[in-house]
């Protein structure tokens, strides 16, 4: 019989991760938003064009997931101008005046019909296309409030909901027909959404800076009845743990992230990170938390059983969206006012168990 051989076992412990990481070019301006398309193994990613003056050139770029590759843009500058007004720095040198541009902000997938949703907050339009096409038209335009936000997919009833952070509402839209079927009120100056996994619960952050009354509501889907107000630190962004349900409410103003208990309806922990946390996107299989910081070119990493933070990563430009590919474990990270796309994916370390090697056995 030859020696012992030694083995390996992999360490599964969120403290004992590094981290793979990879950089490519997603051919952006500006990345915004980002949505994952698991059907198709796609990344959606919102191009703000905010730092283009002189052409604008707005669309979502679409990236390969498993392969990391650039795969084609789909333009929105081939969609009419809308009756709108520009964000100072963004794309004001070239809106002709009292027109601007579809400039997507928030962003989602329906997977099961093969859509995306942008919101398009400058020109208080919302863009419903499927997700194959090279370019959009005016027939993809759905008009709505004022300045939507926001964008969560219920695909079972295949309907967007879409914040509109200047008419103090929420508008239902039906994606197929794009067109707004109903709107739900009893919400100030919403910013972002997530929805629960059974669809009957729409949670709201908002930015309500005029009272400073900042909460997180909670919204019954099938009433459009606001059932509770959830005290939040401001500009709080939720994000709905989807095996769980529990709800993480990031605000880059104070650096906390709440915790919050979906039956209860309670904040049960705070986790403070130190930093600005512009969301949280979830990796349940890991069991990590990732939370881009909006004015560093850090995401941090947090223990999501334990809430304790395990990693602080740097990325290439200043974090904005993120989404996490569950089947594969990359998270993909955009960058403000860059063309970079960072993947970040948790590589366990390898903690060497060595078997006692057994004594010779006579001849």
């Amino acid at each position: 019989m030859g020696p012992a051989v030694a083995l390996l076992a992999l360490a599964v412990d969120a403290s004992a991760l590094d981290f793979e990481r990879r950089v490519v070019d997603a051919r952006v301006s500006s990345g915004g938003e980002v949505a994952l398309d698991e059907r198709r193994g796609l990344f959606l990613i919102a191009d703000r064009d905010a730092v283009s003056a002189d052409t604008i050139r707005p669309g979502v770029s679409v990236v390969d997931a498993r392969r990391h590759a650039f795969v084609r843009t789909i333009a929105f500058w081939t969609q009419p101008l809308s009756p709108g007004e520009a964000t100072a720095g963004e794309n004001a040198g070239a809106a002709t005046p009292g027109l601007v541009p579809q400039v997507p902000s928030g962003i989602d997938s329906d997977t099961r019909r093969g859509l995306l949703v942008t919101s398009n907050s400058q020109s208080d339009r919302v863009t419903v296309a499927p997700v194959g096409v090279n370019a959009t038209t005016a027939a993809n335009l759905v008009p709505v409030g004022d300045h939507p936000f926001g964008v969560a997919i219920d695909e079972r009833r295949g309907e967007a909901y879409v914040a509109m952070y200047g008419s103090d509402r929420v508008d239902v839209i039906e994606v197929r027909a794009r067109r707004v079927v109903r709107s739900i009120g009893g919400v100030t100056a919403p910013t972002k959404l997530a929805l629960g996994d059974d669809g009957r619960t729409l949670y709201v952050g908002n930015a309500d800076r005029t009272t400073a009354k900042y909460e997180l509501a909670v919204v019954d889907t099938r009433s459009g009845a606001v059932t509770a107000r959830l005290p939040v630190d401001p500009n709080s962004r939720p994000t709905v743990d989807p095996e769980s349900g529990v709800v993480f409410a990031a605000s880059f103003d104070t650096g906390r992230i709440a915790v919050i208990d979906p039956g209860s309806e309670t904040v049960r922990a705070w986790i403070d990170t130190g930093s600005t946390p512009h969301g949280v996107a979830v990796d349940a299989r890991r069991n990590l938390l990732y939370a881009p910081n909006l004015t560093r070119n850090t995401v941090t990493v947090i223990d999501r059983r334990t809430l304790e933070i395990v990693a602080t990563e740097s990325v290439a430009g200043v974090p904005l969206g993120i989404a996490v590919d569950e089947r594969t474990g990359w998270a993909a990270i955009t960058a403000r006012d860059a063309s970079t796309l960072t993947f970040l994916r948790p590589r366990p370390r390898a903690e060497p168990t060595r078997r006692k090697r057994r004594p010779a056995q006579p001849g």
